[in-house]
């Protein structure tokens, strides 16, 4: 187990339990049978799906099932419409795991959506045992076809040969981010076991046109976004107005580790832009972005990681824990197949993705997008966001301005 994996297993607690997931939706029926089947095939790739979380007495060392059979970490559910669906998933994902069993659970829950048969998939894992893109391996075994998995991204390099000047402005830079701190805001707070979600769908072609106004990618326009629905909800709450940072997972994962789970990844702090123009909020978000990239912030966060991996491992959890600190909220973007997908010859029509609350955050946005569809969701804590619908209203509205900004550039 290494330290981040160490890190999410330390943080979890009775009111931080550290579960990543996603919840698939499918047009038809499909049986529960072909799920397992599906989890039987990949568990040769994936041996740690049959493996404990460590005991206090083993600490760091993960016990293993002889002829585990993933039976025991499916179930089924039947449900009458969309709505008791959602409330189910809230539910099941704020349980905790079964103890005696490996910490990842499938359930399979069959229910109608305008009096057409519908199969939706919740799959929870814990988050010691996997990363989302590791995780996600799990969904793409589901699948009729292969899909090819995010490779391992290739960051810019640090600048070459920095003049001392350069080198201590730098050194500077990093010092402030390691060392700064956040502003209570009304999205952080004392964490209890419930998680609610919010879900949206949107054209992702829609908001192309947004580049006529600034040369801006899919990250910044969902980091916009995200800024956007923050100020909203303040400014609507009759709350302070407080600067935000995101927490902005990096991928560090190659080819090769496809099919290895455990975490590789460490989180950029992203400061969130305070403007009341939304245009100039997405002209904000870009720069910051180039920014970070141009000045090799994003290569420094993983050569960072890499760094503290060599600490001892009570100084590797102090400093994981004074990070997220630091940051109000995750935010995490995750591309998907261009092309449809099938599980038994059924359509997949929706996947979301759940990102675990960090202890003190008060909700978390995932991002994932599926033939030109932009599927958001908004892991939220209701012990700290105490309004769901104004909270729902503004992320809708953020969308709905961003893409009026978008019609106004054709």
């Amino acid at each position: 187990m290494n330290a981040i994996d160490s890190f999410f297993l330390s943080i979890d607690g009775e009111n931080t339990s550290q579960k990543v997931g996603c919840l698939g939706l499918c047009e038809g029926v499909i049986d529960k049978t072909v799920f397992i089947e599906r989890l039987r095939q990949l568990l040769p790739r994936m041996p740690q799906l049959a493996t404990l979380l460590p005991a206090p007495a083993n600490e760091g060392h993960r016990k293993s099932i002889p002829d585990f059979d993933p039976v025991t970490n499916v179930s089924s559910t039947l449900l009458r419409n969309s709505k008791e669906m959602e409330e189910h998933v809230a539910a099941h994902f704020s349980s905790r795991f079964r103890q005696d069993l490996p910490p990842w659970h499938l359930n399979v829950i069959s229910f109608e959506k305008d009096d057409k048969p519908q199969t939706a998939f919740l799959y929870e894992i814990h988050h010691s045992l996997a990363d989302g893109i590791g995780g996600i391996e799990l969904v793409y075994a589901m699948l009729d076809s292969q899909v090819n998995s995010l490779p391992g991204r290739h960051l810019p390099p640090l600048p070459q040969n920095p003049d001392k000047a350069t080198l201590g402005q730098q050194l500077r830079a990093i010092t402030r981010e390691i060392r700064s701190s956040i502003t209570a805001s009304s999205f952080n707070g004392i964490n209890s076991q419930n998680r609610r979600f919010i879900m949206l769908d949107f054209d992702k072609t829609e908001l192309t046109s947004l580049k006529r106004l600034v040369s801006t990618g899919f990250n910044d326009l969902m980091l916009a976004a995200v800024a956007i629905a923050s100020r909203y909800y303040q400014e609507r709450g009759k709350k302070p107005l407080t600067a935000l940072r995101a927490v902005i997972p990096i991928n560090l994962r190659t080819s090769r580790e496809r099919y290895d789970l455990g975490n590789r990844l460490t989180g950029a702090s992203f400061p969130l832009s305070l403007a009341t123009d939304i245009r100039q909020q997405l002209q904000d978000t870009t720069q910051t972005i180039n920014r970070m990239r141009h000045s090799g912030a994003f290569s420094a966060y993983s050569m960072l990681a890499r760094g503290i991996s060599r600490l001892p491992a009570k100084a590797q959890l102090w400093f994981y824990r004074q990070q997220i600190g630091r940051t109000n909220f995750i935010c995490t973007n995750m591309p998907g197949p261009l092309s449809p997908q099938k599980i038994a010859d059924n359509p997949l029509s929706s996947l979301y993705i759940f990102p675990a609350l960090m202890p003190g955050h008060g909700l978390g946005y995932g991002f994932y997008t599926y033939c030109n569809k932009v599927h958001v969701s908004l892991t939220f804590d209701p012990a700290i966001i105490a309004d769901e619908n104004l909270l729902h209203q503004c992320l809708k509205d953020a969308f709905r301005d961003l893409l009026a900004l978008a019609k106004s550039a054709v």
